[in-house]
């Protein structure tokens, strides 16, 4: 009984032990560790907001309105510049003396901007990703990427929200890129070689990338396992998305034209062909397919100024340029005039 009993108090003691070392880890270690948490939260739809029309300068490019339409950014002569679209003015503007801004991206579904940075503080062989929060005000920058050519540039940058992760792709040459990824605590690690035509999408809901490489092929890198495996199908697929709770991964089946002809959408532990199908009437390109949040497919016919929603065969004609397409409005843009308009319906 007393060897019993001492067993019983050990046991204890180390229950007590490891929950003592449990708090520390989460409220002191971790909390002095910066900024990057993961929460997961629950993304709301959010109600479209009145039409809206701004005017921008008339050699502003790279457009790009937020997930909720509250914010407009463009690229003008080498500075992103972020416009209040309900006060219709400029509220931040980023900008570095010497170094440029490669590319940039709204996330999917917070007010935050993401941009890559080539050359950062005139350090050639080096390449740098950025956030800023318009709503916090707050600025992240990542640790540089370096030991690259000279010459080299952020491609593609995806962050997944829900798991703080994030894939950059740099390409290297005219033919070739690396993969790069930041983990939760902004840990930087190389994933692999690529080609510079690879396509990546980050998973929402899992430490899991999609990407297409150089032959149209998909496949899924597990960051957990650090290694890849095909999704193999007959055809040749070209990756446009991956949206909504189930992280469905959205791609569209190639014709020898290289068009697309049959779009294709599922989770990654089904078989290609057991996904669901949505077929098009006429193939199309793959630039002219869109793909919203909510697994909306629209196919963009330029020539005759609409969009086709090719689940539901719905018809959204516009004016002007189109820039952009999301679940509740469309952007276009009218030279000096960008435009907001909320889609009928939805």
């Amino acid at each position: 009984m007393k060897r019993a009993g001492r067993i019983y108090r050990w046991i204890i003691i180390s229950v007590i032990c490891q929950v003592i070392l449990l708090v520390f880890l989460n409220n002191v270690y971790l909390a002095r560790r910066g900024e990057a948490t993961a929460t997961l939260v629950e993304t709301k739809e959010e109600k479209p907001k009145n039409n809206l029309k701004v005017e921008i300068p008339q050699n502003a490019s790279k457009i790009r309105v937020s997930y909720d339409n509250s914010f407009a950014a463009y690229m003008l002569d080498g500075k992103l510049e972020i416009m209040h679209l309900s006060d219709k003015k400029v509220v931040k503007t980023i900008q570095y003396a010497q170094d440029e801004i490669t590319l940039y991206s709204w996330l999917p579904d917070r007010n935050m901007v993401i941009y890559a940075i080539k050359a950062p503080d005139s350090q050639a062989g080096k390449v740098q990703v950025v956030t800023y929060n318009m709503d916090s005000e707050v600025e992240h920058a990542y640790p540089k990427i370096t030991g690259v050519p000279a010459k080299s540039e952020i491609t593609d940058i995806e962050l997944s929200p829900l798991t703080n992760v994030v894939y950059a792709k740099v390409t290297t040459g005219s033919t070739s890129a690396k993969i790069y990824k930041y983990d939760i605590m902004s840990e930087l690690s190389f994933v692999m070689n690529t080609s510079e035509k690879m396509v990546m999408k980050e998973m929402n809901y899992d430490n899991k990338m999609v990407y297409q490489d150089d032959k149209n092929r998909l496949f899924v890198w597990d960051g957990l396992k650090a290694s890849s495996k095909q999704l193999t199908y007959k055809e040749r697929l070209a990756l446009f998305a991956v949206v909504g709770l189930d992280d469905e991964v959205y791609a569209g089946e190639l014709n020898g034209e290289g068009k697309v002809v049959k779009i294709r959408y599922g989770t990654v532990d089904q078989a290609i062909d057991k996904w669901n199908t949505v077929d098009l009437k006429t193939p199309v390109l793959p630039e002219n397919v869109f793909i919203t949040a909510d697994g909306t497919v629209y196919e963009r016919v330029e020539d005759k100024k609409l969009v086709y929603n090719l689940k539901t065969g719905e018809k959204i004609t516009y004016e002007g340029n189109f820039v952009e397409i999301f679940s509740k409005h469309i952007v276009t843009r009218d030279g000096k005039t960008l435009k907001i308009d909320n889609i009928d319906g939805k």
